[in-house]
């Protein structure tokens, strides 16, 4: 049986494919402008093929943390539970016009700093839930973005990208690693899109 982070990468290709299905049938991007998808495009084709995986999900799931760095927390946006309640990954989806990566040190800390509620009143706490919390002994956190690329056949070098460094020293610093970029749409005339992600270990 593949592994948990061998899962997520397959969940995030096939969330890859998934949107550049429907992106060949309609632009939903603003073309004048710099071809920023609205994030929330990512979230819902992800969460499509976690559920196709049977995984339990919820959308802003309440951060068991009030305040990271001095900065309330309200949330993170997407909560998911693996079919077998072993892991749960916590996820924040970003849309990273210009490669703005270096704006998610905050994300990083969110996802990074997620455990489940284990403090439930007991008339909540039900026999089911209680077997949640026991089995669920790993958590994962993901920050996956979109990138748009200019040009004829774009390619991505995040080496040579000033706000890549700063993402990548930060999820470094919490123990994780930054994913294989993931193309998106076919070759078109202008650029194509690209899936960043890095995947971390949350402090279940």
């Amino acid at each position: 049986m593949p592994d948990a982070q061998t899962i997520i990468e397959d969940v995030l290709q096939s969330t890859a494919n998934s949107l550049s299905k429907a992106m060949d049938v309609y632009w939903a991007a603003d073309a004048a402008g710099a071809n920023d998808l609205p994030e929330r495009n990512l979230s819902l084709h992800f969460a499509h093929q976690l559920m196709c995986r049977d995984f339990s999900l919820y959308a802003e799931a309440n951060h068991p943390e009030k305040k990271i760095n001095g900065r309330e927390v309200q949330g993170i946006d997407m909560l998911a539970i693996s079919p077998d309640r072993d892991y749960y990954l916590a996820c924040e989806f970003k849309n990273y016009v210009g490669h703005t990566m270096h704006l998610s040190q905050d994300d990083l800390d969110r996802v990074a700093t997620f455990d489940l509620n284990r403090n439930f009143a007991s008339e909540i706490m039900l026999p089911n839930r209680k077997e949640t919390l026991k089995k669920c002994a790993e958590g994962f956190g993901l920050v996956a973005g979109l990138t748009w690329m200019y040009g004829a056949d774009p390619k991505i070098n995040l080496s040579t990208s000033q706000n890549h460094k700063p993402f990548e020293e930060k999820v470094k610093k919490l123990d994780g690693r930054v994913l294989k970029e993931i193309p998106l749409n076919k070759h078109e005339a202008k650029g194509r899109y690209f899936l960043l992600s890095a995947l971390l270990p949350a402090a279940c």
